[in-house]
C-alpha cells in the first residue's frame, strides 16, 4: 500500500470530518484518557482535530470508544484542556432512594440504594437486602416461570401480591423495614398481571373481560368490560404495561404483539393496530411518552390522541451508549427519579442484575446507571426526548446462591 504524502496527512489531521473512524480511532486513541466504572464522563475534544465525541462506552481495557456520527451534546461535564476528560459534579435534583427487587428462588429481596447525590454510592460494594419475603409457589421454580408473585408501589407503601388466590397479599412498609401478610380475600381468580393505573391498583386474569380493582378493605371488585373491536375472550400474555393519563392504562400482549388501552371510567378497551414493539415490565408514563426498557436500549413511545381514543407513534430509540448494561431486558428494570418538574431534562435510574453468578461463586453483577434524558418541547403538554447520555455508573453485587431477576423497581 502506497504511503500517505505528508502534505495530505497533515490536511488530514485538520479535517472537518475524518472520513474513516478507524482511521480516526487509531490515530487520536492516544488522546483519549482511561475511564472506570462509577464517575462521570463527558464529551472529548481531540487536540488538531475539531471532531468532539460526545457519546462513549468503556470498553474492556478501560480505553474510551466512541462514534464519529455522535450529535449529542454534553452535560453535567467541563473540559480543562483539550483531550482530557474532567468531572463535575451534576446539578439536576434526584429523588434520595431507588428501591429494586430481586425475585431469588421461593423469596423475594428488597434493596435500596441512594440516588440523591450526584453519584451512586453503591460502587464496589455488595449490597445488602432491606427484606426478605417469602414468596414461595407450589413445585420447584425456574428462572423462566411465569411471574408467580406481583410488585405494585402505592404512595408509600409497596404491594406484594400472589397470582394464586391461595397466598396471602403482604403489605410493606419499606422506609420502616417492616410488613403486613394479610389473609387473600378472592377466590378461585388467579391474575396474570397486577399493576397500578392512577389511584387503583388492578389485575387482570388470562382475558381482558373483566378488570379488577383492589378496595381499601383488600377485596377486589370486578368490572365488567366492553369493546367495539377486541375480542375480549381472548387469552393475553401481558409483557408490560403503563398508567396512563388518570383513569387509562395500557398493556401489550407477548403473544400476538398488540396493545390494548383501558378506560376505568368507560370500562372500555381500545386496540392499537399500528404497535411498533413490546412494552417490557413496568413502564413510565412522562410528558405525553411512554418510556420502555428494551435489550440495550430505552424506547419512547408518543401518546397521540385519535379522535374519541389513543394510539401510539413510532419509538423513539434512545441507544444505549455503555455496555454494562446489556442483555435480556428481562433483568432490567428502572424509574423515574426526577424530584422537581420536569423541564428539559427527566433522569431515570436503570438497574440491571445478571441471574447466575460465574462459576465457583455465588456473588452476582449488579449494574445501577442514572440516565439522563434531553427533552425538547413540541406541544401544550409534551416533551419529546431527543437523546440519551450515562450520568454516572456503579457496578454492585448480591450474594446469593442460585439465579436471581431484577423485575420491579421504584422510588420514593
Amino acid at each position: 500500500m502506497a504511503s500517505t504524502p505528508a502534505g495530505n496527512d497533515n490536511q488530514q489531521q485538520h479535517c472537518d470530518l475524518f472520513p474513516c473512524f478507524c482511521c480516526w480511532r487509531r490515530r487520536f486513541s492516544i488522546y483519549i484518557p482511561c475511564v472506570v466504572p462509577g464517575q462521570d464522563y463527558t464529551s472529548a475534544s481531540v487536540a488538531s482535530h475539531n471532531l468532539r465525541l460526545h457519546r462513549f462506552h468503556v470498553a474492556g481495557s478501560g480505553r474510551v470508544i466512541g462514534r464519529s456520527d455522535d450529535l449529542l451534546e454534553p452535560f453535567c461535564g467541563k473540559h480543562e484542556r483539550p483531550g482530557i476528560l474532567m468531572l463535575e459534579d451534576c446539578k439536576i435534583a434526584t429523588g434520595p432512594d431507588f428501591y429494586f427487587i430481586c425475585q431469588a428462588d421461593q423469596h423475594s429481596l428488597v434493596y435500596r440504594i441512594s440516588t440523591s447525590g450526584a453519584k451512586l454510592t453503591c460502587h464496589e460494594k455488595a449490597l445488602e437486602a432491606l427484606l426478605c419475603l417469602d414468596t414461595a409457589r407450589p413445585g420447584d421454580v425456574a428462572e423462566y416461570d411465569p411471574p408467580s408473585w406481583y410488585f405494585v408501589h402505592h404512595e408509600l407503601m409497596l404491594h406484594v401480591i400472589p397470582s394464586s388466590p391461595d397466598c396471602g397479599h403482604y403489605i410493606v412498609d419499606v422506609e420502616k423495614k417492616s410488613y403486613k401478610l394479610h389473609k387473600s380475600k378472592r377466590s378461585k381468580l388467579f391474575f396474570s398481571a397486577v399493576f397500578r393505573a392512577g389511584k387503583h391498583i388492578v389485575a387482570l386474569c388470562e382475558n381482558l373481560q373483566y378488570v379488577y380493582m383492589l378496595r381499601n378493605n383488600l377485596q377486589w371488585r370486578r368490572q365488567k368490560t366492553a369493546s367495539s373491536s377486541i375480542d375480549l375472550a381472548r387469552k393475553v400474555k401481558v409483557s408490560g404495561f403503563a398508567d396512563l393519563v388518570d383513569v387509562m392504562f395500557i398493556v401489550s400482549d407477548n403473544s400476538t404483539a398488540d396493545s390494548f388501552m383501558f378506560d376505568l371510567k368507560r370500562g372500555e378497551w381500545f386496540t392499537n393496530e399500528k404497535f411498533f414493539g413490546l412494552l417490557n415490565g413496568r413502564c413510565i408514563f412522562a410528558e405525553g411518552f411512554i418510556y420502555t426498557c428494551s435489550d440495550e436500549c430505552l424506547l419512547a413511545f408518543e401518546l397521540i390522541a385519535d379522535n374519541a381514543s389513543y394510539r401510539l407513534g413510532v419509538p423513539i430509540v434512545l441507544d444505549f451508549s455503555w455496555k454494562y448494561i446489556c442483555g435480556n431486558k428481562r433483568f432490567l428494570s428502572f424509574d423515574s427519579i426526577s424530584w422537581h418538574e420536569i423541564g428539559v431534562h427527566i433522569v431515570f435510574c436503570v438497574v440491571q442484575g445478571y441471574d447466575l453468578a460465574p462459576p465457583g461463586t455465588s456473588r452476582h453483577t449488579l449494574a445501577t446507571t442514572k440516565v439522563q434524558v434531553e427533552l425538547v418541547d413540541t406541544a401544550p403538554g409534551k416533551k419529546e426526548p431527543v437523546g440519551i447520555g450515562h450520568v454516572n455508573i456503579a457496578l454492585s453485587s448480591i450474594i446469593h446462591e442460585g439465579w436471581i431477576l431484577t423485575n420491579y423497581a421504584f422510588s420514593l
